[in-house]
């Protein structure tokens, strides 16, 4: 069957990294093979993975919530530093989302945009590879020869990334065999090819660091590698094929990483309000976010629910790919490089000095209001030519 895999295919891959082990005679590599193989148990579950919320009783939720504020506050002053940059173009972007709910009450069947087969979907990946970089390219090469193993296409019933959606995608990489399986939603249009670029770029590092696929802790720049290829193929190659929905899909994903940084922040002072009260969760802590943030107990309660390891690496890393994005229209070369080096960092560094030995170029998100402003003003052109 093409672009097929399944749970067995990851128990043959675990086979392949057990013969490895045990030929391998020098400690390093035997240690590698062996945290690949645990890898391997821990990602097989994944096929058969269904996004259920079982919810914790709220108490033990709150106590989730404020270890991960303390136990990653350095990165939640990051979310912080980024949220207040893109707060100062707020007005702008809420304009053109209203415009948008205006447009899909109007005619929501703009909003459906032609099927790619999967055969056209991955052609367009290798086709925007090439033209990317050709360092990068000849990595996606070993990807793309192995396509019809690595990369299967889910059923999807939901019409773009506005909507409440199962699966966008995912890359489980088997560092110990240079091998990756990605899972990718059938989507409409566009957004396909985007969704494969996206995970190809998690493939693509997994090749370049192999030990990065078995590496403890959360990578808060972690997803730099694949949205920056993403945020390229819209801004250029997607441009190309349908300007609309380019624009379409860099507005929304910028609107989803600006709610998700509101989301950790909301998080921060629901804590910060808890912990002024001694860890207890009473009627006053409610009143006082009512009436400091005008939040609801409803409210609270989603805010509650954010893991700031799930939210964070996106949220940062697509202000970084933003600063890359700005850097690239003015210097594609310098900012090739830059990406190269991110992404070929070793598991070994921490990644918030990985981003403050960038801080010039990428850390200040100097540029990062400006970019959400382009953004929203292409999309604003885009939906009043559809008016």
């Amino acid at each position: 069957m093409r672009y097929h895999w399944n749970q067995g295919s990851l128990e043959v891959a675990r086979n392949k990294v057990m013969r490895l082990l045990k030929q391998e005679k020098d400690p390093v590599k035997r240690d590698f093979y062996s945290k690949t193989i645990d890898a391997i148990n821990q990602n097989i579950f994944l096929e058969y993975y269904k996004y259920e919320y079982k919810a914790k009783p709220f108490m033990n939720r709150v106590v989730d919530a404020a270890n991960g504020q303390v136990g990653y506050n350095r990165f939640v002053n990051v979310i912080c530093d980024i949220q207040s940059q893109v707060s100062k173009v707020y007005d702008e972007i809420s304009d053109v989302a209203s415009r948008e709910d205006i447009l899909a009450g109007m005619n929501p069947e703009l909003f459906s945009f032609k099927r790619y087969t999967h055969d056209e979907t991955v052609e367009l990946t290798r086709k925007f590879y090439n033209g990317f970089d050709r360092e990068l390219a000849k990595k996606f090469m070993k990807v793309y020869s192995d396509r019809y193993n690595s990369i299967k296409y889910v059923p999807n019933q939901k019409r773009n990334i506005f909507d409440t959606f199962d699966l966008s995608g995912y890359c489980v990489g088997i560092g110990g065999i240079g091998k990756n399986f990605m899972s990718i939603g059938n989507y409409e249009g566009i957004y396909k090819v985007g969704c494969t670029v996206h995970e190809c770029g998690h493939a693509i590092k997994n090749l370049i660091v192999p030990e990065k696929t078995v590496s403890d802790g959360v990578d808060f720049i972690g997803e730099v590698e694949s949205i920056f290829p993403e945020m390229i193929f819209y801004h250029e190659m997607g441009k190309d094929i349908d300007p609309f929905q380019s624009a379409y899909h860099m507005f929304g994903y910028s609107m989803i990483y600006y709610e998700s940084a509101s989301n950790v922040i909301f998080q921060k002072l629901i804590i910060d309000k808890w912990l002024q009260n001694n860890c207890k969760f009473d009627k006053s802590v409610y009143d006082s976010l009512k009436e400091d943030y005008n939040m609801t107990r409803s409210d609270v309660r989603e805010s509650i629910g954010i893991d700031v390891t799930d939210e964070g690496p996106y949220v940062i890393s697509f202000a970084i790919v933003m600063e890359l994005l700005n850097l690239y229209k003015k210097d594609k070369d310098k900012a090739l490089y830059l990406y190269k080096k991110l992404i070929s960092i070793p598991p070994t560094e921490d990644p918030l000095v990985t981003l403050l030995k960038y801080e010039n170029d990428l850390c200040g998100f100097e540029h990062l209001a400006t970019e959400y402003s382009e953004i929203s003003q292409e999309y604003k052109k885009q939906l009043i030519r559809k008016m």
